[in-house]
């Protein structure tokens, strides 16, 4: 067996070049082209909700690559849709801050319960092509508190009646060679890909010959040195499953669990195979890690250096010397490059309305304050739906494959000591080619923006062809309190941008022609939404499956705590409408005083033909009103007419829609950023908030530390005080401790 040590791309072997290293290299980073740049990663501040609470988020957006602070997007479109339909129950547009974007939307209180999802774009992080959506958060209402579930304990691996299971085999590497060792993983699932245990036997031409059983989450492995001509099957239950015929010859790649330093990688060849060049690579979220080359002639053990490179997947891929892959790993590396936050509380129980003081420490892995910056949510740990989805696993895990992860959380759990083992098992039972920056690419990937940072408009005039003015045209834009007025100019097309500038100065914008035309013209602004909706048709969301849970035996959560909160309780009035917005509503008013035209007589008919004009009509006033055909012919007064030709009638001002209140004052409508309210921590009155604090962005100084406090509420039992971040140098982390409140 020969060594190679450390040999660094780009590849040299005894001072001579290889060439085909520098097009592996750029295959590679063509692969990364496709690939959005921003990455988002979406909190709440818990996950179970009641109709009529707010909601209160926050977006981080990192480098998809680096993990640092992605600071070109500034317009973050978010919506919320009911799960399982086209139903959209918010939407709106939030200003980025240096790559963060916090905001609040409002639940009305009419949302039925179920799941809702919450997503998030920006003009980086989604793209037209068919790549995955990562960027959502599910989010589930309930009737009221009440309707939460019963406490739950260990993850049900038990399948369904009647459900089948399935039992797929993957050989480390993609490689079966007769006479070699093989190292085998294999995943047993229900058919619609829940996880179950088994335990079965390894069968060579149809006798036992070793028992397997699966480890984690419907996850098992062995080793086999298949003999040549022998068929291998494996028996679980009632089921079959034949493993794939071993190749006569062929190449074994064996990686061995990462180090601090390298990883460990062994090849092995076939006996009287001819000896041949091979290279092999690492590669991280499509950046060059390291990469070898030697002579194979029987087996080699490759070093590749990883002391430097950051923490997450890493794509071992083995090629000959056409740079055809020969086998492919996927492998986890430096598990502990992270940030590590602590939670210094000065006690764990706490009464109602008593103040909490939180130190927070960030450091890196050598136990070294770093900067970061962090988010903090407080709330009760029942309104926790337990998805296991966190900054961590989002970025180093479930963001990077496309693939259903289960219970991604338990890889980055501690408490778990079986943890590293479980990745890199999940590892082997999924393809490479699974790997988001796999060197695997799709044709002519879309990479096209759907969306910008700012919103398009057009102003056309019809005439001439129904052709534009060639000269540009100004425009007035303000917001409804009639404030921040920026004049705007279109391009010779009639083309005009809302910039970020612009739509920070509002929730609703209003865009006005102030020219006079004769001819007629239209103003339009683009709806940003209708296009996402069309791309997300292309697109697969993976987020963490929902595993059914053994239910913990009398466990059951009495909320008799809450039965303070009014409930049920709704307020209307006869006859009430629906408020204009402030502006429109002054524009409805000015129409009514501006016409139409109608008028009462001196003779105090209702447009009396006769008198051909008078004073202005009063709202909610009774009139009689000429309701007859002959209208042309009387000029003056006296005139005849009959019963039937005139009627009594109760005036009411006209009623105008938005689009013609909008088009008869020359206007256009756009939604700017919304503005988020501030969150209320104050603990004045009867106080029964499940979520204690929010709060979306703190920054540790340079000793890695921050201070922050808030209050506890009359409601009493178990809260989560959970905090998540990044730091200067793309560590990613959370931390979470717990607080008892007592009455």
């Amino acid at each position: 067996m020969a060594l190679i040590l450390l040999a660094i791309h780009p590849l040299t072997s005894n001072g001579q070049q290889f060439p085909q290293a520098e097009q592996l290299a750029t295959a590679l980073t063509e692969a990364a082209a496709a690939i959005p740049a921003g990455n988002i990663y979406l909190q709440t501040d818990r996950g179970v909700y009641e109709p009529g609470e707010d909601l209160w988020f926050n977006a981080r957006l990192l480098n998809a690559q680096h993990f640092v602070w992605y600071t070109t997007d500034q317009t973050l479109y978010v919506k919320l849709t009911k799960a399982g339909s086209d139903s959209t129950v918010w939407q709106q547009l939030y200003l980025v801050s240096n790559g963060a974007s916090s905001g609040h939307i409002y639940l009305d209180g009419s949302l039925t319960a179920g799941d809702y999802w919450l997503k998030a774009y920006s003009a980086h992080s989604f793209t037209a092509g068919p790549a995955p959506f990562y960027a959502l958060r599910k989010v589930h209402i309930i009737k009221d508190s009440y309707s939460l579930p019963r406490a739950s304990g260990n993850i049900s691996l038990q399948p369904e009646t009647n459900d089948s299971v399935q039992l797929q085999t993957f050989t480390e590497g993609g490689t079966f060679i007769s006479g070699l060792k093989n190292h085998i993983a294999f995943n047993a699932t229900t058919s619609s890909g829940v996880p179950v245990q088994i335990t079965g036997t390894l069968l060579k031409d149809g006798k036992p010959l070793q028992h397997i059983e699966t480890t984690h989450l419907g996850m098992g492995s062995f080793d086999l040195i298949p003999q040549q001509g022998a068929t291998y099957t494996i028996q679980a239950g009632d089921k079959l499953i034949p493993l794939p015929k071993a190749a006569d010859t062929g190449i074994v790649m064996h990686v061995q669990p990462a180090g601090p330093d390298s990883i460990s990688i062994k090849i092995t060849a076939s006996a009287g195979m001819a000896a041949q060049r091979i290279y092999i690579s690492s590669q991280i979220r499509g950046l060059m890690q390291a990469a070898a080359t030697a002579l194979l002639k029987d087996s080699l053990l490759v070093r590749l250096p990883v002391g430097g490179s950051p923490g997450g997947i890493a794509a071992i891929t083995l090629f000959d010397q056409q740079l055809k892959p020969l086998a492919k790993r996927l492998v986890f590396v430096h598990p502990d490059k992270k940030l590590n936050i602590h939670l210094q509380l000065p006690e764990q129980h706490y009464f109602t309305r008593k103040k909490v003081s939180l130190v927070i420490k960030t450091t890196n892995e050598k136990g070294n304050p770093v900067p970061a910056r962090l988010s903090l949510k407080v709330f009760y740990n029942a309104y926790d739906n337990n998805d296991g989805k966190h900054i961590d696993d989002h970025y180093l895990l479930t963001s990077q494959l496309r693939t259903r992860i289960d219970d991604p959380g338990y890889y980055f759990d501690e408490k778990n000591k079986d943890r590293l083992a479980a990745l890199d098992l999940l590892l082997l039972t999924r393809q490479q080619n699974s790997y988001l920056w796999s060197d695997q690419r799709q044709a002519n990937p879309d990479t096209r923006s759907v969306i910008t940072d700012s919103i398009a408009g057009n102003l056309s005039f019809q005439g001439r062809g129904n052709k534009s003015h060639s000269s540009p045209n100004l425009l007035f834009v303000f917001n409804a309190a009639e404030k921040n007025n920026t004049l705007l100019s279109t391009d010779s097309a009639g083309h005009f941008f809302l910039d970020p500038a612009i739509l920070a100065s509002g929730n609703r914008l209003y865009i006005k022609y102030p020219g006079q035309s004769k001819q007629p013209f239209t103003m339009t602004v683009t709806d940003p939404f209708a296009a996402i909706t069309v791309a997300e048709k292309n697109k697969t969301p993976y987020y963490p499956p929902a595993l059914k849970r053994i239910k913990t035996a009398d466990t059951a959560i009495i909320f008799n705590r809450f039965s303070k909160t009014l409930a049920g309780v709704e307020i209307s009035a006869k006859g009430a409408k629906t408020a204009w917005p402030k502006y429109l509503g002054k524009l409805d008013s000015i129409a009514k005083l501006e016409g139409p035209a109608d008028y009462v007589g001196a003779c105090g008919l209702l447009n009396c033909p006769a008198c051909g004009g008078g004073t202005k009509p009063v709202e909610g006033k009774e009139y009689s009103e000429y309701i007859g055909n002959r209208r042309q012919e009387i000029v003056s007064h006296p005139f005849a007419f009959t019963a039937d030709e005139v009627k009594k009638v109760k005036y009411h001002y006209p009623t105008f829609t938005e689009e013609q209140l909008l088009k008869k004052f020359n206007l256009a409508v756009a939604g700017g950023y919304y503005i988020s309210p501030q969150f209320d921590q104050s603990n004045n009155g009867p106080d029964f908030r499940k979520t204690l604090a929010w709060i979306p962005d703190i920054t540790t100084d340079e000793n890695g530390e921050a201070t922050v406090s808030f209050y506890c509420s009359d409601v009493y039992g178990r809260f989560q005080v959970s905090v998540e971040g990044v730091s200067e140098q793309g560590l990613i982390g959370k931390g979470v401790e717990y607080v008892e409140v007592s009455q």
